[in-house]
């Protein structure tokens, strides 16, 4: 059970303070009192995680390190990262003996949740040929009134969602 949560954010700033925002509406509570604690360690600071990757260099990993660091040393006992290139230091951070909630974990664990299936599940195997060929010869698939189908947008990840599950409010003591 997560007591205190830690958000290392900053990577931008704006996307930090939308996820606090989703978590605290996500939360189910119904006073102050049972909102999850939260110490958020906003740095805008941290290099650049894409051009990093694209260099192929660590820069922002010592920053990354050092706001987890900080964010134990704050009392938090799980940690998220609303940044999905951060994720690429993944296993590195990890290093640092805190758990981490995984941003694709997240998705993969809501969507087990919710019973969603993956597109074309329900497609027999005729089907997906037909769509397969369509898809190789550039063609895009129609609908019965011979409009174009539509693709369901892809999910936007969620690690509020997971964090609020592994919370419950507890006294002060």
């Amino acid at each position: 059970m997560i007591k205190r949560l830690g958000i290392l954010g900053g990577m931008g700033p704006a996307a930090s303070a939308e996820f606090v925002t989703r978590l605290i509406k996500q939360t189910p509570a119904t006073c102050d009192q049972e909102h999850m604690p939260f110490v958020l360690w906003n740095d805008p600071r941290i290099p650049d995680r894409s051009t990093s990757m694209r260099a192929g260099n660590d820069d922002p990993l010592p920053w990354l390190q050092a706001g987890i660091s900080g964010l134990k040393a704050a009392g938090c006992d799980c940690v998220v990262i609303p940044c999905n290139s951060a994720h690429f230091w993944y296993d590195e951070l990890c290093k640092l003996d805190i758990p981490i909630i995984h941003i694709v974990d997240s998705i993969a664990d809501e969507g087990e949740d919710e019973g969603e299936k993956d597109e074309g599940e329900d497609e027999d195997e005729g089907e997906k040929g037909k769509d397969e060929k369509k898809k190789d010869e550039g063609e895009q698939g129609q609908d019965k009134q011979g409009g174009h189908t539509k693709r369901r947008p892809p999910r936007r990840s969620n690690p509020s969602v997971t964090a609020c599950r592994g919370f419950a409010p507890s006294p002060v003591g």
